[in-house]
């Protein structure tokens, strides 16, 4: 009975081993998600480094237009119809289209530079058959728009009246602007000739525009006057200003490069945003540039970083400006005052005084989902001062954006760096406090307290690096994360260019995105190198450490494989040695 009772108390603590040793072995997994927001406000350093930078000022519309105009590349669909054609997509289809004739014009008819009046036939100034009755044109141009655009227009004039489509959107028609000019019905009767001895301008709907083909469908009413000549055309142009902006090269910036930008306090009719700061190129007289400097635009940029195993990515701003501003996000427009506040031009002429919303009040923006990334994104701004002939120009920018995404809610392991002379990082919190000095040009490496038991594969992601510590100076905290094998004294650094640290009160944050393996024997290793021109000191014991990505194995436990072999190979022993028990209890 006694043997019996230590066999079962043997198979028991053996199987116990392997059962609690099998869930080791696997790897990190998340089992629910932790909803996460970041706020990023102007002027103010963000919670991972992020600060505001400017890349000085420019004299020169950072912007890039494109005209398309009537002309060959305009199609008609027939002669003409003797009633008002169909729009339907299914009859559009049906069409037989062929280009355009093109002409000089009728003497009366308006012109446009750069574009030629178009019709159906160039005999006698695109003159149909004499009182063949009312008739209907139908035109169509397709453009290409490579990417986003910020502004969009049209000059526009046609013998005798037009409405026009942008990719299946009517934008406007001669009987809203001119109600003696209708496109369909009775003609009216002489002396409406506004619709071509004089264009007319229009913007086209940035909603309605899109990237890839676009295509503009016209509809060109002649009214039968019963005359022997009974000219019809069109002509129009269309001034497209493409995104994202083109910016001028650096060397063309007043201060040669993006810089941290510079908090003002201008308090004149400028609004406030909580917990941000108004920004612009200098302190000097509340952002005030040279008065009567002209036109200027001022070019501003925030990066930011989200988790590569971020989900359900959104984002808004809140934003205000002087004059007028654009905001992009990792090159994508999100928006312009030109679209909500036509008063606030971000390109072309000052509009004159009176246009104050721009800074007396704030607009909030969504920012699109899909224009996040994981890892590296950047907020871009445009601000545009208009001259004002004045003493006193002002110029600045104040944001806020507010991101939000879910993220694993299993933390990341935290990795704390002990002091120069136990050179290991432990997860064990530090209770005494330490410090390193590391001399100026050296370099010093951390390595985990225990090497890795079988291969660990970290995928691509954030590690975060904490420093206490003072300020290096810009672009002098050199930082690499890797693979150390102690047998050859050799260091694989995942992140082969280093992460340069960010300073902010006494605090140094390193953000590093990449994957990497901690080979068998190998230990993960922390390789930080001052590149100042002084001896720097960390604090260490529980203040500085490292965190691998979210979800990264349980380093330095074994993959799932190992383990489960180790713990079938001990669940195998146990059944070996009971039948052995019963063999010899026969």
């Amino acid at each position: 009975m006694q043997r019996k009772l230590k066999f079962w108390g043997l198979l028991s603590v053996m199987v116990l081993a392997a059962t609690l040793f099998l869930p080791m072995a696997t790897p990190v997994q998340a089992d629910s998600l932790n909803h996460t927001t970041v706020v990023l406000p102007s002027g103010v350093t963000g919670p991972n480094g992020e600060v505001t930078k400017t890349a000085g000022y420019t004299g020169t519309d950072p912007s890039a237009s494109v005209t398309y105009v009537s002309g060959t590349d305009t199609l008609v669909a027939r002669p003409s119809f003797s009633s008002a054609p169909s729009l339907l997509p299914a009859d559009l289809a049906t069409y037989s289209w062929s280009p355009a004739s093109t002409f000089t014009g009728y003497p009366a008819w308006v012109t446009i530079s750069g574009a030629q009046w178009v019709s159906t036939t160039s005999a006698n100034y695109g003159v149909e058959t004499a009182n063949e009755g009312d008739t209907w044109r139908l035109f169509k141009t397709t453009f290409n728009i490579p990417q986003d655009v910020t502004s969009a227009s049209i000059q526009i004039a046609g013998d005798n009246a037009y409405e026009f489509y942008l990719n299946g959107h009517l934008v406007a028609t001669t009987a809203d602007f001119d109600p003696s000019a209708p496109v369909y019905g009775s003609w009216p009767g002489s002396g409406s000739q506004a619709p071509f001895i004089d264009t007319n301008s229009f913007t086209l709907p940035h909603e309605y525009l899109i990237t890839g083909a676009n295509t503009l469908l016209f509809v060109v009413r002649n009214w039968d006057n019963s005359g022997s000549g009974n000219p019809s055309g069109l002509i129009y142009k269309v001034t497209l200003t493409s995104g994202p902006i083109s910016l001028p090269t650096p060397a063309s910036y007043s201060l040669g490069k993006w810089l941290d930008a510079n908090p003002v306090s201008y308090t004149g009719y400028w609004t406030a945003i909580d917990g941000a700061q108004w920004v612009s190129t200098t302190t000097e007289n509340a952002g005030v540039e040279t008065a009567n400097e002209g036109d200027t635009w001022r070019l501003f940029k925030e990066d930011f970083n989200i988790p590569a195993d971020a989900t359900s990515i959104s984002g808004t701003i809140e934003i205000a400006g002087d004059n007028a501003y654009e905001v992009y996000l990792n090159g994508h427009l999100v928006d312009t005052t030109a679209l909500f506040n036509p008063s606030a031009p971000v390109y072309g002429s000052w509009p004159g005084s009176g246009s104050q919303a721009p800074f007396t009040s704030i607009a909030s923006f969504i920012l699109p989902f899909n224009y996040f990334v994981t890892g590296a994104n950047t907020l871009m701004f445009v601000v545009r001062n208009w001259d004002n002939n004045g003493s006193d120009n002002p110029s600045g920018l104040i944001y806020k954006a507010t991101l939000d995404y879910d993220v694993p809610s299993i933390p990341a392991q935290v990795w704390y760096l002990n002091s120069i002379n136990h050179p290991e990082m432990e997860k064990t919190f530090g209770i005494q406090q330490d410090s390193v000095s590391i001399e100026k040009g050296a370099t010093v490496t951390w390595l985990s307290d225990q090497a890795a038991i079988n291969d660990v594969a970290f995928s691509s992601g954030t590690w975060t690096v904490k420093l206490v510590t003072g300020d290096w100076g810009t672009d002098k905290c050199l930082v690499q994360i890797g693979d150390y094998d102690t047998t050859g004294d050799t260091f694989t650094a995942f992140n082969t260019t280093p992460a340069i640290g960010l300073y902010n009160g006494g605090i140094i944050t390193i953000t590093i995105n990449t994957g990497g393996t901690v080979y068998q024997g190998d230990y993960l290793a922390l390789s930080i190198k001052n590149g100042s021109g002084a001896s720097q000191t960390i604090i260490t014991e529980g203040n500085s450490y490292l965190t691998p990505p979210i979800g990264s194995p349980d380093y330095p436990m074994p993959e799932m494989a190992s383990g489960i072999l180790l713990g079938g190979g001990l669940i195998g022993l146990v059944g070996y040695m009971a039948i052995r028990k019963k063999k010899s209890n026969r």
